[in-house]
Parts: structure tokens; C-alpha cells; sequence
């Protein structure tokens, strides 16, 4: 029977005795924290990029209309 125990533990069993809970709160709160960070950075660059697509849009759209004003100006 203990030979089966044996066979059963995790290879990490020994690990997760030997090391303090409070290391794994820790890493597991910077995760946590890492990825809040890198949430909100994906949000801020969506909104960025939406931004300039608009900014690019409007850009494009004063341009063209030049362009036909500067072609009706030579007709």
C-alpha cells in the first residue's frame, strides 16, 4: 500500500512541503498584479489605436476632398 502512495505523489509533492505558502501568495499576487498591468496596457493601446484611426480617417477624408477641389479648380 505505501508502495502505491509513492506512486501517486506528485513529483512536486516535496517541492510544495519544503517551500513557505506565503512564497506562493506572493508569486501568485505578482502574477495577478502583472496581468492587471498588462490588461490595462492592452486597453490603453485599443484605445490609442481607435483614436488614430479616426484622427487617420478624418485626415484622409480633408484630403481627398482637396484633391477634387484642386481638380475642379484646374477643370
Amino acid at each position: 500500500m505505501e508502495v502505491e502512495e509513492e506512486e501517486r505523489r506528485s513529483p512536486h509533492d516535496h517541492v510544495d512541503r519544503c517551500v513557505p505558502e506565503s512564497f506562493f501568495d506572493r508569486v501568485t499576487q505578482g502574477l495577478r498584479g502583472d496581468l492587471e498591468h498588462e490588461r490595462d496596457r492592452r486597453l490603453q493601446l485599443a484605445d490609442a489605436v481607435s483614436k488614430h484611426r479616426a484622427e487617420f480617417a478624418f485626415a484622409q477624408l480633408e484630403n481627398e476632398r482637396a484633391l477634387t477641389s484642386l481638380c475642379d479648380e484646374l477643370r
